[in-house]
């Protein structure tokens, strides 16, 4: 039977296979984006930054 869902491959995407993915490719991707980075700045893991937009118009403003 054909992947419900194009480009997903259950028996490769499988966890036993991926189970420290996340981890090690979150590593490689900062490494890349600081060679990329000008001087003066780092790329960080666990840095996050949150907008919240406030509606100016709603009560207890």
């Amino acid at each position: 039977m054909p992947s419900p869902f194009p480009g997903f491959d259950r028996f490769l995407e499988t966890p036993a296979f991926w189970s420290d993915f996340h981890a090690t490719f979150i590593n490689y991707w900062r490494e890349a984006i600081a060679d990329a980075l000008p001087g003066g700045y780092e790329a960080g893991i666990g840095d996050r930054v949150y907008l919240i937009e406030h509606d100016p118009d709603s009560p207890g403003r």
